[in-house]
Order: C-alpha cells, then sequence, then structure tokens
C-alpha cells in the first residue's frame, strides 16, 4: 500500500509539473492549460508573444454595428490612441470604423472614417468649447477601388489636447499625417461605437473589423509601428518586435475586444477591465486580419 501510494504521488507531482511548465509557456499562474487546450490559442504563438486570431465582425453596411460604450467613461479625451484592423468590402457610403461621441451630437466625437466622396482615410477630432466648434482631421489619401482591393489594413489614432496638441493617423504601422492645434473636447462620452457613427445611420461600414483597443495614452510611434509588426500580440504586457520596436504602455490598456467567441451577441474584454460590448445585426465570419 506504501509504493503504491508513493507511486500514486510520484504521477501526481509530474502531472502538476507538466501543468506548471504549459502555465510557465503561457505566461500565465492558473489558465494555461485552458489556453493550450482553447481552439483559438496555441502555446507555440504565446512564446512568440502572439495571440491566435481566427475570427473578424462582418458589417453588411446597413444597420450593423457594435456597441463599445462600456469603455466610455474611462477614455480620456486629453490623451489616447485607438488601433483597429478594417476591412472594405464595398465603399457606397462615408464609412465610421470607430466613434466615441457625446450623445447623438456631431460636434464632440474622436473618429476614425473612410470618406467616400474624398477619397481618403480620416482620424477626426472635433471639438465644442464655448459655442465654437473646431473639427481637425489627419488623413491618408487612398482610392475606393485600392481600398476595397488593400484587404485588411490597420489604423491607429492619438490625440494630444496638451503640450503636443495634435492628432495622428497611421496606416499599416506609418504615420501618415498629424493635425496640429485641436480643441479640447468639450462633455464626456457616453458613446463608443465600432461600424458606424452615433449621429448618423448613413455612416454604416460595408466590410470586417477586428482586434479594437483603447489606451488612456499617446502611444508613441515605435509602439504602434510594433503592434502593426507583431499583428496580434497580447496588449496587456509589454513586447518588442524584431525590429527592435518597444509596446510599454499595457498599464494604460482600457478596452481591448479581440472578437475570438464566434458565437452569441457579446465580445468579452481581454484588458481586464470588463468593458464588454455588444453585437447589433452584424455577424461573425471566418475571415480574421492575420
Amino acid at each position: 500500500m506504501v509504493t503504491y501510494g508513493l507511486i500514486l504521488l510520484a504521477r501526481l507531482q509530474s502531472y502538476r509539473n507538466m501543468a506548471n511548465f504549459i502555465n510557465k509557456i503561457c505566461g500565465v499562474t492558473s489558465t494555461g492549460i485552458a489556453k493550450v487546450l482553447s481552439p483559438n490559442y496555441s502555446a507555440t504563438n504565446k512564446i512568440n508573444s502572439i495571440l491566435d486570431n481566427k475570427y473578424s465582425i462582418d458589417f453588411d453596411g446597413s444597420g450593423d454595428y457594435i456597441d463599445a460604450s462600456t469603455s466610455a467613461d474611462n477614455i480620456n479625451t486629453a490623451t489616447g490612441t485607438v488601433c483597429v484592423w478594417a476591412e472594405l468590402d464595398a465603399s457606397s457610403n462615408n464609412e465610421a470604423i470607430f466613434e466615441c461621441s457625446v450623445g447623438t451630437s456631431g460636434n464632440n466625437k474622436i473618429m476614425i472614417k473612410y470618406v467616400t466622396s474624398s477619397a481618403l482615410w480620416r482620424a477626426q477630432f472635433k471639438a465644442n468649447t464655448g459655442g465654437t466648434v473646431v473639427t481637425k482631421s489627419a488623413d491618408y489619401s487612398q482610392s475606393s477601388g485600392d481600398a476595397v482591393s488593400a484587404g485588411w489594413q490597420h489604423f491607429a489614432m492619438t490625440w494630444d489636447t496638451g503640450t503636443a496638441d495634435e492628432i495622428k493617423l497611421y496606416v499599416n504601422g506609418s504615420l501618415e499625417d498629424t493635425e496640429a492645434t485641436i480643441t479640447h473636447y468639450n462633455g464626456t462620452p457616453d458613446r463608443v461605437h465600432l461600424g458606424k457613427a452615433a449621429n448618423a445611420d448613413h455612416t454604416y461600414h460595408d466590410g470586417q473589423i477586428d482586434n479594437f483597443a483603447l489606451w488612456t495614452s499617446v502611444l508613441t510611434a515605435a509602439e504602434i509601428t510594433a503592434i502593426y509588426n507583431v499583428r496580434n500580440p497580447d496588449f496587456t504586457a509589454a513586447f518588442t518586435d524584431t525590429a527592435g520596436n518597444t509596446y510599454d504602455s499595457h498599464g494604460d490598456l482600457i478596452q481591448w475586444l479581440r472578437m475570438l467567441e464566434n458565437t452569441g451577441t457579446s465580445l468579452a474584454d481581454s484588458s481586464g477591465n470588463s468593458n464588454t460590448a455588444s453585437i447589433t445585426n452584424a455577424a461573425w465570419i471566418a475571415k480574421p486580419a492575420f
């Protein structure tokens, strides 16, 4: 009996050591086994600081959007960054990819959109201070045909109403435009939408959106380049791409929608802040950005 007990204890210790090894690979202390077994996760990718991605959200351009407003109270309208992957299936509207706003007002908003009439992607910071509305835009020119044929593209916008006093638009990891002298945002945001603007139904997106994230700080150019180069890094930890660009703003992350569920109308927040989102009409699709 003693011998059998010792053998059993040895086996249990072996299993425990194996679990600890898997947890170490996954960079966690309690959920490593679950992550390895998950269909959306691979230990190999975790070793390389890359998370798996199998799905995105598909919008048909008519009534489809994601409500991510649970993060609105956490948004810093003085400084911030938004990153998102987007793809156009067609371009017949001025398609909103992301918008933060005060209700349905068009006078205080932060957004990324494709402007069909001008054939460009636009990062826009619009503020109303003392009754004066000031709109500032950082643009990236791309014909509608090229925007559709390009497939998935990565967009990042930063804003800083302080010393820098500017907004910036990055496309596929590169800074494309900077616009200075922006006005301070007036009011507290209460809406965050993906796939439409809060104040205009004609801005519904026709295409896909994947891997959306928000920060309360201005990410550096090196950080945004690192995010693009690694494709799907873990935003909750520091990492460095092969070119030496380092991301270390994980402490300022407020919302991260990875879009892994492939079922239902709820999107989990992987930032750890419980800022979940809900899907209206849009559908799951096995067409990830990377």
